[in-house]
């Protein structure tokens, strides 16, 4: 039996052995040109990159053991197109990934398909990050350490006082030793619950919600290459997670979890599992009973620009949005490329005037087009099909539903936007008037006009109460005018050519992911 990629499954459910953590302390630089805080995803991607071009990295993690989690399991084409660009595609390989054609939508019995262009991919996280640790480790000026940091220095080694530029870490060995490290740059990629956020910006976690994940194992799924979302009460996702396993992703709004375990299976047996598919009930009955599920909150958090030399965050430890599109690892990736592609213009040494907070403005100015389109699908995707509501959220449910299944352009470029191929923020407002479009030539043909008129003035008065704050805190309107938010003109350019090409681009690397898939 062989998956999407071509590999044996025999071969791809061979656990991915754990690195080698490299204790020889005596062979370490006086000053590494990086230290790298978190070999996730964005920091092995990072160090290898770095690797590639002959920098010493020190990258830490404080395990490295395959990580177990439930979210980070679907790469959005995006994510795909971004890893190639890193030389990391092969990383894919050997972990039994799942190719992803597209999502399917089911509401009150009908259905709307968002086809991708490009394949995305679903596996097990833990696998797939103990590839890029490999990748990241066989460079030989990159040491993978496992350690845990537990404090910023200056430049002097002293600890961090307030102002002062970043000079590197202070961290503690698996022999209980505390050791300093010291480096041109340090990079935080310590993620969602990341200890070194504090030192570097003032911005609130926000917890909307959490997410129950159950696994069903050694099932057949159907439609297996779709993600399938049924916009219930609650919400919840059904993908392929390896040849034999399926995750069932529930959404539920609040940020207060159920008591106790007792409570949460209740919850799934009475809430959940009558809107299951028939031919999955008994599994999914099966797996809550086992407890074969797990719940984890989600957080947003808003990017800042940081405010010393020295340091960059990226990934989660930057910026995070609702897990329910997926959009986490394309967002990481495209961190780490626009990083790795800022330091080749650095030859030699990366000094602290390299990452002084011009340079950090100049990152968040490039991640900021496709941020800002992946933070706001997200939440507007929770917020219009997961947070409950009264009649007028029901009302722009049906709407937003009814202009997706439409298909045609309207399903494909939410796809190219939900898939983070499409990094045109203003496109989210044009989808957004489609959707309310759809919704008022709906009502009026469906109801008497005074009937029409007042549905439609309740969904256009929550559509803009759910729009308007969600794109306030990405940077308010100049956000869907790029050209006006960005003061660098490199910058304008280049995504403006990005911009008049992306239709042709999006179709020939579709055609080669496809035909190497």
């Amino acid at each position: 039996m062989q998956n999407t990629r071509g590999a044996s499954v025999e071969e791809d459910l061979v656990l991915v052995p754990t690195p080698s953590s490299n204790v020889r302390y005596e062979e370490d630089p006086e000053i590494w040109d990086l230290i790298i805080v978190g070999a996730g995803v964005s920091g092995s991607a990072l160090a290898h990159s770095q690797g590639l071009a002959l920098r010493r990295v020190l990258l830490l993690e404080r395990d490295l053991r395959q990580p177990d989690r439930v979210v980070g399991e679907v790469m959005q084409p995006g994510g795909l197109l971004r890893l190639k660009d890193l030389g990391l595609d092969h990383c894919l390989d050997r972990i039994d990934a799942q190719q992803i054609l597209g999502a399917c939508m089911f509401f009150n019995g009908e259905e709307a398909n968002l086809p991708y262009p490009i394949p995305a991919h679903a596996f097990h996280h833990g696998r797939f990050v103990q590839r890029l640790r490999h990748a990241a480790a066989a460079h030989a000026n990159v040491t993978l350490r496992q350690a845990i940091v537990t404090s910023l220095l200056n430049v002097g080694g002293s600890a961090l006082g307030g102002g002062e530029s970043v000079g590197g870490v202070l961290y503690r060995s698996p022999d209980g030793l505390q050791r300093r490290a010291m480096a041109h740059l340090t990079v935080a990629c310590d993620g969602m619950y990341s200890n070194l956020r504090p030192k570097l910006t003032d911005r609130k976690v926000d917890v909307v919600s959490y997410v129950v994940a159950v696994t069903l194992s050694g099932i057949k799924l159907e439609r297996r290459q779709f993600i399938q979302i049924y916009l219930a009460e609650p919400l919840f996702s059904i993908y392929a997670l390896s040849s034999s396993e399926a995750r069932v992703m529930v959404t539920v709004s609040g940020s207060q979890r159920p008591s106790c375990t007792a409570a949460l299976q209740d919850f799934l047996l009475s809430q959940v599992a009558p809107n299951m598919p028939r031919y999955l009930l008994e599994p999914f009955l099966l797996a809550v009973k086992e407890g074969h599920f797990r719940t984890l909150q989600t957080k947003t958090l808003a990017a800042e620009p940081q405010r010393r030399k020295g340091v960059i965050m990226l990934g989660d430890s930057l910026n995070m949005r609702h897990p329910i599109t997926g959009g986490g690892m394309t967002m990481a990736l495209n961190d780490t490329k626009l990083l790795k592609d800022m330091l080749v213009d650095v030859t030699g040494v990366i000094r602290q005037d390299h990452i002084a907070r011009e340079s950090t403005l100049r990152f968040l100015n490039r991640r900021k087009p496709l941020s800002a389109v992946m933070n706001m699908l997200a939440n507007l995707v929770y917020k219009v099909f997961a947070e409950p509501g009264g009649i007028s959220r029901q009302l722009l449910r049906e709407s937003a539903f009814g202009y997706l299944a439409r298909g045609g352009w309207c399903s494909r470029g939410f796809a190219n936007l939900l898939g983070g191929l499409d990094e045109r923020p203003y496109m989210v407002l044009v989808h957004s008037f489609g959707v309310a479009g759809s919704g008022i030539l709906g009502f009026f043909s469906c109801f008497n006009p005074l009937t029409g008129l007042l549905k439609t003035m309740m969904m256009l008065w929550e559509a803009i109460g759910v729009l308007w704050p969600i794109q306030l805190a990405e940077g308010g309107p100049a956000i869907f005018f790029p050209f006006w938010n960005y003061s660098n003109a490199k910058i304008c350019s280049s995504l403006e050519g990005q911009y008049s090409e992306l239709d042709h681009d999006i179709a020939a690397r579709g055609h080669a992911c496809l035909h190497r898939a």
